[in-house]
């Protein structure tokens, strides 16, 4: 096999128009264990989107159909750059350069006339200086070199928080490996391993060890947190493609899931955060210092990481009121919310300087301890799976008292309060309201008060005697 080119769709299956992508298997193999000879290949975007149902995978090509664009101007775009594809391969050969994944995508991003989008992706691949070419040596560097991470096309810089998260998934990794007394490489990322690695998460994935508890117990993840550590696998496993370091596909199959879950989660009513507002906490100044910027998410539906960091340039006013406008630090999207009488008297008891706040760590446990004091103690029934099973418990409510329990209140009481959902959504930053709608926690009763004064509920009809 001296080398082929063929066209796939990212998104073979789909109902809208998905990317073609170019594979080009070249003369370089491994032999499996059956000794059958595995080709290398690369993968790389076209930069053109087609729908599915107007595509011959056998020939692939676009075809023509009633109702849809004529494919001819798609089909010859492709038959040039498999010509070029072609060409370039038989000119590195002839020119006894060694045939590898960088070699032909460097000559690939050099056809900006088959490309035209190929400088947006410039900035993309080299992102991360390509060192190692073994998964755990592609992570290693990939958490120290990354600069961005895209969103929607859009690039966002990298925060500590997030490359935390990153290595958090690579020990959870290497453990795996220890554990399972095996080499791992991206050939070995398959449904086989999905599958050993989640059931590991789930049951066997411990804390790091530390003098005080030099053998943890296992964690017993929830389902949510194993499917983040899928997550993270996977944006690696596609920067590792990008980068033509990687040519296994087979973490794309919908099989290797994102593992979610819908857990039941608190939020605090109104009542509950005047009973905290309400608290004298003045001879314990720390946990008064933590109420104060814990009400203030309350009221603004702001994370912990913006609440803690408001600062007197954030607030402004204009002739119809008082506001706080600032850029959140995950997304980077500038929010502007009208002030809570709440949050104005806070703001003016620290002459709008807020005190720095202690860690979100250390801030739950102080606001259990608020909670507690408060008397909200109300038993609460949470359901979710730990360790692949599901598991019911009942806890006092200031037991689940959390810094983003602040948000999900908000959003929650404002909903409640009739504010539309459109308004809150440019408040807490969701762009769909389906997103936004897990945010929102109303019991049975909750939703029958809203709904108890509707009209569909009231006699209006005016009855004519007759």
């Amino acid at each position: 096999m001296a080398s082929s080119t063929t066209f796939v769709l990212k998104e073979p299956n789909g109902d809208s128009p998905t990317l073609i992508y170019l594979i080009i298997r070249f003369n370089s193999y491994d032999l499996n264990e059956t000794g059958e000879k595995k080709y290398k290949q690369i993968k790389f975007s076209t930069g053109t989107k087609w729908v599915p149902k107007h595509w011959d995978a056998k020939k692939q090509k676009g075809i023509n159909r009633q109702g849809f664009p004529d494919p001819a101007e798609l089909n010859q775009s492709l038959q040039n750059i498999k010509t070029a594809a072609e060409d370039i391969y038989r000119r590195l050969v002839n020119n006894g350069i060694k045939i590898t994944a960088d070699s032909l995508r460097d000559e690939l991003h050099k056809r900006e006339d088959l490309f035209p989008d190929i400088k947006k992706r410039g900035a993309r691949t080299s992102a991360v200086k390509v060192v190692s070419q073994n998964l755990i040596g592609f992570y290693e560097d990939y958490i120290r070199d990354v600069k961005f991470i895209y969103k929607k096309g859009k690039p966002y810089p990298v925060s500590e928080k997030t490359r935390q998260k990153y290595a958090t998934t690579l020990r959870h990794l290497n453990a795996y490996k220890l554990a399972k007394h095996i080499d791992l490489d991206f050939d070995d990322i398959d449904l086989e391993f999905y599958q050993n690695f989640v059931s590991y998460l789930r049951n066997d994935a411990k804390k790091f060890a530390t003098i005080k508890n030099p053998n943890p117990s296992p964690i017993k993840m929830t389902e949510n947190t194993v499917g983040k550590h899928i997550s993270t696998l996977k944006t690696i496993l596609n920067a590792a493609t990008d980068a033509g370091v990687n040519t296994n596909l087979k973490f794309q199959s919908r099989k290797f899931a994102i593992l979610t879950e819908d857990v039941d989660k608190i939020y605090l009513t109104e009542h509950e955060l005047e009973k905290i507002y309400n608290q004298d906490l003045k001879s314990i100044k720390s946990l008064e210092r933590e109420r104060d910027l814990f009400l203030i998410g309350s009221y603004t539906c702001l994370r912990f990481s913006d609440f803690t960091h408001i600062k007197p340039e954030n607030i402004y006013t204009n002739d119809k009121g008082t506001f706080i406008k600032l850029s959140t630090d995950k997304n980077n999207e500038m929010v502007i919310i009208p002030l809570h009488w709440i949050v104005a008297e806070i703001l003016k008891k620290y002459n709008y300087n807020l005190p720095r706040s202690i860690s979100n760590q250390k801030m739950n446990d102080y606001l259990k301890r608020i909670g507690k004091k408060a008397g909200i103690d109300e038993p609460v029934s949470i359901t979710k799976f730990e360790g692949g099973i599901k598991v019911s418990r009942t806890y006092l409510k200031y037991k689940l008292i959390s810094t983003h329990t602040a948000r999900r209140s908000g959003a929650t009481n404002m909903y409640l309060s009739g504010i539309p959902a459109i308004s809150i959504m440019k408040i807490t930053g969701h762009k769909t309201e389906q997103s936004f709608m897990r945010y929102i926690r109303m019991t049975q009763e909750d939703n029958a008060n809203k709904l108890v004064d509707h009209p569909f509920f009231k006699n209006t009809k005016d009855l004519k005697t007759v």
